[in-house]
């Protein structure tokens, strides 16, 4: 199976296409084709849907505001011409309904509502789960993660994918020591100030985006000796 760094932005830039465009054009001009990358946003058009509510619970607030199913598309069409496949962790059925993508990532919370799985499934797109497959919805690869921020916690698992949600200090040495081990790691990658407001969830376990090109070199060098 191709290995694939993830880079995972998140909904860090609150619906502004730019921003993302942004972070993928720096990763690019360092990019030499190894190892592969994959960029990875999310995306939550329904209000009322399970995960909405609860980041209102957990957090007070609605979700930070996602790209529209127009920009998600522009971003998946600059990812490709960079060389990057395009990935989505979706967040309800209409998502999965209206946004273009190469690979569709199902997150731990949203990969134990049947009627996100059963949508992922129609659109006949390789598909990331982070947890436990089920058998209406065979992923083509599983990330092994402990879902909060943050978690502080290396790889231990047997699924041959990694989500890393430790702090960018921690983050380094657990990428490191999972790649030998793992077809897929996915890293948190932010550009966004820590003085902006609301903070995401996330952004204590999101690195900045030199360090994940740094990063990503290091992995480079330990897949291509594999």
């Amino acid at each position: 199976m191709k290995p694939y760094l993830i880079a995972e932005l998140g909904l860090h830039g609150e619906g502004r296409l730019d921003y993302y465009i942004g972070i993928v054009s720096q990763i690019a001009e360092s990019w030499t084709g190894w190892p592969h990358i994959m960029i990875k946003t999310q995306s939550w058009l329904e209000t009322d849907s399970p995960w909405t509510l609860e980041v209102q619970k957990r957090h007070g607030r609605a979700p930070l505001a996602s790209l529209t199913a127009a920009d998600h598309g522009r971003l998946k069409q600059w990812c490709n011409g960079m060389g990057f496949p395009y990935a989505v962790t979706m967040h309800d059925v209409q998502s999965c309904q209206a946004v273009d993508c190469d690979y569709v990532k199902l997150g731990a919370f949203d990969n134990l509502q049947g009627d996100i799985r059963a949508a992922a499934a129609k659109l006949g797109k390789p598909v990331i789960a982070s947890g436990s497959p089920f058998s209406d919805l065979i992923p083509e690869r599983v990330l092994s993660v402990v879902s909060k921020y943050p978690a502080n916690i290396g790889y231990s698992g047997s699924s041959g994918g990694y989500s890393c949600h430790s702090v960018p200090q921690l983050a380094w040495t657990q990428v490191l020591a999972a790649a030998p081990h793992c077809h897929t790691i996915e890293v948190h990658v932010t550009d966004r100030p820590v003085t902006a407001r609301p903070q995401p969830g996330d952004l204590c376990v999101s690195m900045r985006t030199q360090q994940f090109i740094n990063l990503s070199k290091e992995i480079g060098q330990i897949w291509r000796a594999e």
